[in-house]
């Protein structure tokens, strides 16, 4: 059986933002050790662009190395805020 790491084992990195549309907001909740939760409030017409990455392959002692990255990205888009 092969179990997946979890993301303690490959920690996203903080969630940026680009542009000036989004300006960031207390979530107003606690995340677990290595998630990508990110709150933001629309502040003004825009394109943002909100991206975290993390490794593909668990580090650590007795761990599989890789280079490889996993990210994601979002485009958001505001009309009014």
């Amino acid at each position: 059986m092969h179990s997946q790491p979890s993301n303690e084992d490959r920690p996203w990195t903080p969630v940026k933002a680009t542009g000036t549309a989004l300006k960031g907001a207390d979530a107003g909740i606690v995340i677990m050790p290595g998630d990508a939760l990110a709150a933001y409030t629309a502040v003004a017409p825009g394109t943002a662009r909100l991206t975290s990455s993390r490794p593909l392959c668990a580090t650590g002692p007795g761990k599989i190395s890789c280079q490889g990255i996993q990210e994601w990205t979002v485009t958001v888009r505001v009309t009014r805020p």
